[in-house]
């Protein structure tokens, strides 16, 4: 669960652009926790079915960003 959570919170952060701060928030976690989460998420970046994975959610985050926009956040 912690690594769907860590994704979840990378691809918000990356994708969207908030803070970690704000992407703690939004999840109930400290900033710290979501930095630690994203350090997690980029050194898997090296596998390359994972990051392929990512590039397809982070293509399906930006897609929804260009369809609703701001009201996504």
């Amino acid at each position: 669960m912690a690594q769907t959570r860590q994704a979840a919170m990378y691809l918000v952060h990356v994708g969207s652009g908030l803070t970690l701060t704000k992407v703690g928030a939004h999840f109930g976690r400290d900033r710290t926790t979501v930095a630690h989460g994203c350090r997690m998420i980029e050194e898997r970046r090296d596998e390359p079915v994972f990051d392929q994975v990512m590039e397809s959610l982070e293509f399906a985050l930006r897609r929804w960003m260009e369809v609703f926009g701001e009201d996504a956040r």
